[in-house]
């Protein structure tokens, strides 16, 4: 581990952390967070922690980046209340008959 004025970078503290591996195994279980839930893990994932400082960094070079959402698109509020819906069915499935999309 490299030490640079008597303190470690983020990245060298988490040595045998692999992000990417992990990521990819959560992606395969097609679980998602829900299937965390359903599990009733205990201890929240390391793929979703990241660092105090790590985050207002990002939220400081991204600050004019961030976009308002458009309300008035056209699309009928019946239409997006289905689409809603067909997602929320889709979550609450099995994680068996999520597996096949």
């Amino acid at each position: 581990m490299v030490v640079s004025r008597g303190q470690e970078s983020h990245a060298e503290t988490v040595l045998e952390y692999d992000r990417i591996k992990e990521l990819k195994a959560f992606d395969e279980t097609k679980a998602g967070v829900k299937g965390l839930t359903d599990n009733a893990v205990a201890k929240v994932p390391k793929i979703f922690v990241r660092p105090a400082e790590e985050l207002a960094e990002e939220l400081n070079c991204r600050w004019a980046d961030i976009q308002v959402p458009v309300v008035e698109h056209g699309i009928p509020v019946g239409v997006l209340e289905e689409m809603i819906e067909g997602v929320r069915l889709f979550h609450e499935q099995d994680v068996e008959a999520k597996k096949e999309f």
